[in-house]
């Protein structure tokens, strides 16, 4: 029974990120003549091109997750996640993700340097629906299982959860937040969300 929940939130959570690529994927006219960053270093590296690996540092993310972790700026334009690199950047995005040893991500922070207020509308709307998923196959609301909702003070909107991933936005920037096997990321979410708008 706990293996079919499992895997049933899992289906759901998958259903709505492909839902939610697919939105955020769509090449609008706007974007289409800057697709891929700029040939450049990390310390040159502003705007639209910056890199989310640059909002915490490594010793940072290390002390919250318990383990020794190496950040990693990666891309998913051209599907499963790879190592970032000039020719596979997307303008306007950085994926960052802190790994372990083993190259577990313990956190992944997605950074959308434009169009944040456009993509907390859609974010929001994709965990809207994977929850309805959850709720109407389990016959129970994902909510009482994990705590998870508004969260104030933080940007200009904050929501955390520690399953489907948590979301900030300020002014037009919008950070994904994932960090499902965290100690204890419901007191975790806020030092470290704290340090990343502070360095924006």
């Amino acid at each position: 029974m706990i293996r079919q929940r499992g895997f049933v939130l899992a289906t759901a959570l998958g259903c709505g990120l492909i839902a939610v690529s697919a939105c955020k994927n769509e090449p609008r006219a706007s974007d289409s003549s800057a697709q891929v960053a700029q040939a450049s270093t990390p310390a040159q590296r502003t705007g639209a091109d910056r890199n989310a690996c640059d909002l915490l540092t490594a010793q940072e993310v290390s002390t919250a997750a318990g383990v020794p972790v190496t950040p990693k700026e990666m891309s998913s334009a051209n599907g499963p996640p790879e190592p970032a690199t000039d020719a596979n950047r997307v303008r306007g995005r950085s994926d960052c993700h802190w790994v372990d040893s083993d190259g577990n991500p313990r956190l992944i922070v997605v950074g959308y340097w434009t169009g944040g207020k456009e993509g907390w509308q859609i974010l929001t709307a994709s965990r809207g629906m994977a929850r309805g998923m959850i709720q109407k196959q389990e016959g129970v609301a994902l909510d009482s299982v994990v705590k998870a909702g508004p969260v104030t003070g933080l940007g200009d909107k904050a929501f955390f959860s520690p399953i489907l991933g948590s979301l900030v936005l300020k002014d037009d920037i919008l950070l994904e937040i994932t960090m499902t096997i965290f100690p204890n990321p419901e007191a975790q979410f806020r030092p470290l969300v704290t340090k990343m708008l502070s360095r924006l």
